[in-house]
């Protein structure tokens, strides 16, 4: 939750290389959302590698948006 607000999380969505590019990811995106929101989400999150531009761009087709940026390094 983040101010009151329940926020799904979505780790990864995943089409084989043949069936991309013909509305599965989509379809599955939107599978997820529906759950989400029966469960009273208000929001759902994705977190992508910082490298992952296809997914980035597939999602903000989607609707989606960046709202945060994380940084890391190995210690």
């Amino acid at each position: 939750a983040r101010g009151g607000e329940d926020i799904g999380q979505v780790f990864r969505v995943a089409v084989a290389r043949a069936h991309r590019r013909k509305g599965v990811g989509s379809a599955l995106v939107e599978h997820a959302q529906r759950g989400l929101a029966q469960r009273q989400c208000t929001r759902v999150r994705f977190t992508l590698p910082g490298d992952d531009g296809a997914t980035r761009a597939f999602l903000g087709r989607l609707g989606y948006a960046v709202d945060a940026v994380i940084m890391e390094r190995l210690l």
